[in-house]
């Protein structure tokens, strides 16, 4: 271990996360908690008050930690996990909350760059 780099003043501001604002609007606001340079994976905070309208470039797991509301008529509960497919995430799709809604998304290394294939199924969702 470099007693040094351990011991440096700066080190936790050099390293922390901090979220990132992307969207704020009168229905929730989202941020990135992973940006996209980690490169290994990243993944966005969604906080929904009302309605919000949400577009991915990639497909994405997401996880409920609190609050209740649906996505595309799929009840959400905290605990919740789904994998929402390519043909979903790439079209606008609209979280609705029934009490305030936290959801964490996760995304590949770079959602950017994802190149989509030709996706075939009936439900965009799979809890």
């Amino acid at each position: 271990m470099d007693f040094e780099t351990a011991c440096a003043p700066d080190l936790l501001e050099r390293n922390r996360l901090a979220p990132e604002g992307i969207i704020r609007t009168r229905g929730g606001e989202e941020a990135w908690i992973f940006p996209p340079r980690l490169r290994k994976f990243s993944g966005k905070r969604l906080v929904v008050w009302k309605r919000f309208e949400s577009t991915e470039q990639a497909p994405y797991v997401l996880f409920v930690w609190r609050g209740r509301g649906r996505l595309l008529g799929h009840p959400l509960r905290p605990g919740t996990e789904c994998f929402v497919i390519a043909e979903a995430a790439l079209h606008p799709h609209v979280y609705e909350a029934e009490e305030p809604l936290e959801v964490f998304k996760l995304l590949g290394p770079d959602p950017q760059t994802y190149a989509p294939r030709e996706v075939r199924g009936t439900n965009p969702i799979r809890a």
